[in-house]
Parts: structure tokens; sequence; C-alpha cells
């Protein structure tokens, strides 16, 4: 023991200041030493530096260790080694050792009767349970942790609880309110110069603009966001700029642009063995695929996303993940194994409360179930979900696709006159704010230019209507394909997707001995 201790005095004389060169090697003697001071503080610096490099389970370890060697009577250290254990055991999404240092962390708290520490606590706490989709759990968990911000006279732990809250309320759908805590905890950073706090809430703000469908502002928030976050050596913020930056493409029609982005997310997910990351990154590069027409790898990349979603606990994500699969297979012309991912994805979604998820697999549910002829369950689908999309968002781009599906089953019930109605308020919204916050444009295209293609009483108006739509339909396919310059992906684009293909046949068949692509 006395010879570890020797050496450990020789060593940190020696290295002075590049003593985190050998943190784990002045750990260990002075363990063996049984001089636990020092052993709890390199052990701690080397968990650290190991995190910093996103070494995470070598960072547990180091953490682990030091916590082992920790005197009853020192609750400080011990409160901030668990803090640090509990981000690795985020990083890592074990959930179960997670719960168990924040049930340790909060009985610290609540010893030491100290407001920061009970704050900082509740904000993981808060986090903890949005991550797990208790929403009501993790509100009243991000209000507490700002009443005990406020009592400690802590502006950086307000910032974080109000932030924290706003980013609840945006899980929950709930924009407008989302914005005025959102608003708040960036306010406060500003004033307050915490960077890192100005960097989370700018991307938290832009996510509320894509979520409402405004692109452009969404993207002038992401790209501010990501020059705040390289400030800042945050590189969970910097991943998830880099992913939305992704998605903003894919929505805006420009899906190969979005592929380098999600891929070095993905990689960089995985690099730092971020696992709720690397799940959104696979279910993102899932998406576009699906939007290229490539199902197989669209399906490889939602089955790896499911199954990590399923281990992290995560059910909006596995929601969402068999949600896609099912879309997958309807597009494969698989409608009755569609209706099951279907059911699976709403049964999570409504036990969860994610009312915007809800929308999107009501209206998929009701094209597959048009797909087998099920007219009244169909229509049944896209009213509910037309019904959600407008209560979330009065102007919502995504109740367009329900007024198609609408008309599409009104057409198969033989109504034509329902049928050109929804139709017409599909191309009326279409009309005034354009096709990027519509999930499937050109499906709604085609559904459209059929009702009033079907017009039994050939009227002038109805025919113009039709011809107006195939005509939009055909010009955004040719945007979008231009987009695709491999020429297998862009035969994949073009011919695998349902709609798509059918959009070149009604053309096609309106305009027969002329060729496609048309000049604008």
């Amino acid at each position: 023991a006395y010879l570890h201790e020797d050496i450990g005095n020789a060593l940190e004389e020696i290295y002075a200041a590049q003593a985190d060169d050998i943190a784990v090697q002045l750990a260990w003697h002075f363990a063996e030493a049984g001089v636990t001071g020092k052993a709890i503080h390199y052990l701690r610096r080397a968990g650290e530096l190991a995190a910093a490099r996103y070494a995470n389970a070598e960072a547990e370890q180091h953490f682990t260790r030091a916590l082992e060697l920790v005197p009853p009577k020192d609750p400080n250290t011990r409160f901030e080694l668990l803090l640090a254990r509990e981000a690795i055991y985020g990083w890592q999404g074990n959930r179960e050792a997670q719960e168990h240092d924040l049930a340790a962390l909060a009985a610290l708290a609540e010893g030491q009767g100290d407001p920061r520490l009970q704050a900082e606590v509740s904000l993981r706490q808060a986090e903890y349970a949005r991550v797990k989709r208790d929403y009501a759990r993790a509100l009243d968990r991000a209000q507490t942790a700002v009443t005990q911000a406020e009592k400690a006279a802590n502006q950086t732990l307000e910032a974080q609880g109000y932030v924290l809250w706003g980013h609840i309320l945006l899980n929950r759908g709930e924009y407008p309110e989302a914005r005025e805590w959102l608003t708040l905890g960036l306010d406060l950073a500003r004033a307050s110069a915490i960077q890192f706090m100005e960097a989370r809430t700018v991307y938290y703000l832009a996510l509320a603009d894509y979520y409402e469908d405004r692109y452009e502002k969404a993207q002038q928030g992401f790209e501010t966001a990501q020059l705040l976050y390289q400030g800042t050596a945050n590189r969970m913020g910097e991943i998830n700029t880099l992913m939305m930056l992704g998605v903003l493409q894919g929505a805006q029609g420009n899906v190969v642009a979005a592929l380098p982005y999600l891929q070095q997310a993905l990689e960089q997910c995985r690099s730092t063995g971020w696992r709720y990351g690397e799940t959104f990154a696979l279910g993102n590069l899932g998406n576009a695929s699906l939007d290229l027409g490539a199902y197989e790898d669209a399906r490889a990349y939602h089955v790896q996303a499911l199954e990590v979603c399923q281990a992290l606990g995560d059910g909006e994500g596995e929601a969402a993940s068999l949600d896609t699969l099912g879309v997958i297979s309807r597009h494969l012309g698989q409608p009755q194994r569609a209706l099951e991912y279907f059911a699976q994805a709403l049964a999570i979604q409504r036990t969860i409360g994610y009312r915007r998820g809800q929308g999107y697999s009501l209206t998929h549910r009701g094209h597959a179930l048009a797909d087998l002829g099920q007219l009244d369950q169909a229509h049944e689908a896209f009213k509910q979900a037309l019904s959600i999309r407008q209560e979330i968002d009065p102007n919502s781009g995504g109740a367009v696709d329900d007024l198609a599906g609408l008309a599409r089953v009104a057409m198969a019930q033989g109504d034509l006159s329902q049928a050109r109605i929804r139709a017409g308020q599909a191309l009326d919204w279409i009309e005034e704010n354009g096709t990027e916050r519509v999930e499937y444009p050109i499906q709604v295209y085609v559904i459209c230019y059929r009702a009033f293609a079907a017009s039994t009483a050939g009227q002038p108006a109805d025919q113009a209507r039709a011809r107006a739509a195939l005509e939009a339909g055909i010009l955004l396919l040719e945007e979008r394909a231009t987009h695709v310059q491999d020429e297998a992906m862009r035969r994949a684009f073009l011919n695998n997707i349902p709609f798509n293909r059918e959009l070149l046949a009604s053309w096609q068949a309106a305009h027969p001995g002329q060729s496609w692509p048309l000049n604008p």
C-alpha cells in the first residue's frame, strides 16, 4: 500500500499538468494504497475523459468504481458521480439502470434539502419520463424543476426547465403552448449568455416550425442552431440538427439530398453510442428509402429501428416504424399485412397519447381498407384522421391527404358528387398553400384527377379541373424526379411507388403519342 502511494505521488509530480493522460493509472495506485480521496478524484476524471470521447462502457466502469469508494459522509461527491453515470446510462439506453440512479439522486437531493440539487434531479426525471413517452409525469417534473430552480435562484436550471417544458408540449402536439415556454427559456438563456441552452431552444422552436409545416422558417432555425451548437461541443445537439436538416430536405421533396445528412447522423450516433438518436436516424433513412421506392432498404432500416426502439422502451419510435412498415407492405400490394402493422402502431399511439402519430396511421389505414374494398371502415378511418389533424392544426396540410382519401372512398361507393366535393376541397387547399405540407401530394393529384374525370355529366368545369390536377401532378413528379440523378434509382422512384406509376399511366392515357417528361 505504501509503495502504491509513493508511486502515485511520484507520478503526480512527474506528470503535473498532464495528469489526465495517466488518470486511470493514478486512480489504480491510490485505490490500492487506500488513499480514497485521490482515487475517487482520478476515477471521476477518467470517467469524464472516457465520456468525452464516447467510450461509454469505460466511463460507466470508472464512475461505478468511484461510487464504490465514496464514504457515506460525502453525499455531494456521490451526487455528482450519480449524475455523471445516469447521463451515460441515458446515452446507452439502459433504462433500468438509469431509473435506479434517478431514485438514488432523488433520495440524496431530498436529504440535502438543497433546491439546486432537487432541480437537477427533477430535470433528469422529466427527461427520462419524456423519452419513455410518459408526458404527464414529464410535465409534472419539468414544472417542479422550474419552481425549484427559481427558489435556488439558478437561471441556468430555470432556463433548462422552461425549454424541457416546451419540448414535452411539442411531443404532445401542443405547438402554440410549447412556443410560449420555449420563448421564456430562450429569453432567459440569452440574458444569462447560456449558449448551449440558446442553441437547444432555437432548435426546438425550429422543430415547432417543422411540425407546423413552416419549412423555410424551420430551415433558418436549424441552421442557426447548428452554428450555436458548434460553439458548445454538444454532440447530441449537433447530431439532432444534422438529422432535422435531412428530414427537412425529404419533407420538401428532395429525398436524395436528405440521404447524406441522415447517413452522417447515423454514423455519429453509432460512434458516440447514442442509441436513441440511432433510432431516429434509422427511421428517417427508412422513410427516405420508402419515398424513393427502395422498399427492401426501407424495410431493413425500419426493422433495425424497431428493434432498438423496443429495447429502449421508445413507444413513439416503435409506433412510427410499425406504421412505416405498414406503408411499405401496402405499396408492395399487401394491404392485409399493412393493416396488422397499423393496428399495432395505433395501439401504442393511443396508449401514450401521441395524437400526431395517430393522424398518420389512421390515414394510412384508410387507404389499406379501401384497397380491400372495406369502404365504410375506410371512410371512418379518414374521418377520424381528419378530425385529429384539424384539432392539432386547423390549416393542416396532412388533412389534405384525408380529404383525398374520402374522395377515393366516395368514388368507390358511386357517390361522384361527394367525391368531387372532397377532391375540390383538397385542390383548393393546395392552390392556396402549395404541396409542401401534404404527405403524399402526387397521390392526392391522382385521386383528384380521377374524381373530376369521372364526372358523368361531362361538365366542362369538371373536365378542366381534372386536366389541371393531372398536369400539376406531372409537373411535381417531374420536379422530384430531377433530383434523382442515378438512373436505377430514378426507375425505382417512377415505377415502384404506386401513385407515381398511376399518375404516369393516367397522363399517358390522356395524351396518347406524347412522351414524358414534359417541359415545364
